[in-house]
């Protein structure tokens, strides 16, 4: 008799599913604990294996003799000098833009009295844009910062084209306090404007409408000082207009050269114009004359004399 096969038996799906799942977090494992070596420093290693660690970074070789002082102009000096020219050129938004980089870069180095100065151009910037609140905001912060001086002086007309543009702005700033008369804002803007433009009435009563919305309002009351302090003076001078500057004198226009006189020459003068040929009578004349038996007339005509109703 043949022996009976054996039967092996067949092997369960999880069994095989689990030494599969095993496997595999068994080689992870081992992936992660390759990668998990570390520098000195904590940084791990990258896939591609260990590799150098960068090279540090050369220190600044310093300048024997060189100084802080040895960087003017500042970058600050630098925008506010670009935002003068784009002021000038009736470009209010791009002088806004760069007053503004200005102003950051001094609030970076804390220097508090040159920031305000660069609050005030950017607050010309913003009063041209007609951005009555952003530059009620930074004219106000400018005077603050710098002390509410009694010697702060401001040629206002000079950041604009001419004076033409200047006053074109300071209308438009009154029409919207026309419309909006409890916005302090635009008054702010005008009480500034007009009291460095030397419209002391104007400033003085913009001024006292701020004060009359808040008793306490610091900036209304530098305005009400300074326009007291000007008019004991005698009053503020006249701002300066840069279209009615004075131009170079225009270059004399060149005198005329004499002709030269005519050179006398050993030519003889031009001879007159020759006289017409004498032309042949008419036959008919000529045969008349031989029938009456005399000499045919010539039919030119002798020098100086004239024929009728024609003068020469």
């Amino acid at each position: 008799m043949s022996a009976a096969p054996r039967i092996r038996p067949r092997p369960r799906p999880v069994a095989v599913v689990a030494a599969l799942a095993v496997a595999v977090l068994a080689g992870a494992a081992l992936a992660g604990g390759a990668r998990a070596q570390e520098w000195g420093d904590g940084k791990p290693v990258p896939r591609g294996g260990p590799t150098k660690p960068p090279a540090p970074a050369p220190a600044p070789v310093e300048k024997k003799g060189a100084s802080s002082a040895d960087l003017s102009p500042q970058p600050a000096d630098r925008l506010i000098a670009e935002g003068h020219d784009h002021m000038r050129l009736g470009n209010y938004f791009r002088a806004s833009e760069v007053y503004r980089c200005a102003v950051m870069e001094a609030e970076r180095d804390g220097v508090h009295a040159e920031d305000g100065l660069k609050r005030l151009c950017f607050g010309h910037a913003l009063f041209g844009l007609g951005q009555y609140a952003y530059s009620a905001f930074q004219l106000r912060r400018g005077v603050r910062y710098v002390g509410f001086p009694d010697d702060l002086e401001v040629d206002i007309v000079r950041f604009f084209p001419s004076m033409s543009a200047f006053e074109r702005q300071l209308a438009d700033a009154r029409r919207y306090a026309g419309y909006f008369p409890a916005d302090p804002h635009a008054l702010t803007v005008i009480a500034y404007a007009t009291y460095f433009a030397g419209d002391l009435a104007s400033a003085e009563d913009a001024a006292r409408r701020l004060r009359a919305k808040d008793e306490r309002d610091a900036f209304a009351a530098y305005i009400l000082r300074r326009v007291d302090l000007d008019r004991r003076a005698g009053g503020r001078p006249a701002p300066r207009d840069l279209a009615a500057a004075p131009k170079p004198p225009a270059k004399p226009a060149p005198t005329p050269t004499p002709a030269p006189p005519p050179v006398a020459t050993s030519q003889a003068p031009p001879a007159p114009p020759r006289a017409a040929p004498p032309t042949a009578a008419p036959p008919l004349a000529a045969s008349a004359a031989a029938g009456e038996g005399r000499a045919p007339e010539s039919s030119t005509l002798s020098r100086g004399e004239t024929l009728p109703g024609i003068a020469r």
